[in-house]
């Protein structure tokens, strides 16, 4: 016989490995109503919080990662890194096929370039160029 702990959003009985903790401290939840939770925050937005009330902890990726799809997680990893950038800071791919998001910082470090001083940024996930102060495609033909 397994032991067993009652998930405090479905209150069903369910096997302790079958069970999510947010931290050592908190209460646990079931797996899958902790990946609706996470899918349902995703969804709108924002990064999952636990669902205790008045907790404002975030869900961890590294242990919600093996029960989310690849393409969850890979949302999830972008909200996480969008919340962790101020609004000023922020800088996406020009390009719409890629629309990195990256900080500013960290655009022009990977630039690394005279081409920086003009204005010029290289994306560091799609490598192709484009004008930090237009947020446009590189305009070789204009200044």
């Amino acid at each position: 016989m397994s032991v067993k702990e009652t998930c405090l959003i479905c209150f069903e009985d369910t096997p302790i490995a079958r069970m999510f903790s947010i931290g050592t401290s908190h209460q646990k939840y079931c797996l899958s109503c902790m990946k609706l939770h996470v899918e349902v925050n995703l969804q709108s937005g924002i990064v999952a919080q636990c669902p205790h009330k008045d907790c404002k902890c975030e869900v961890n990726i590294k242990t919600c990662k093996k029960n989310l799809s690849p393409k969850l997680a890979d949302v999830m990893i972008n909200r996480i890194k969008e919340s962790s950038i101020p609004a000023t800071e922020k800088v996406y791919c020009a390009f719409l096929r890629c629309s990195a998001l990256m900080s500013k910082k960290e655009v022009l470090q990977h630039t690394k370039s005279s081409f920086a001083i003009v204005g010029g940024r290289k994306c560091m996930k799609c490598h192709q160029l484009f004008c930090i102060n237009c947020k446009v495609p590189w305009h070789y033909d204009m200044n």
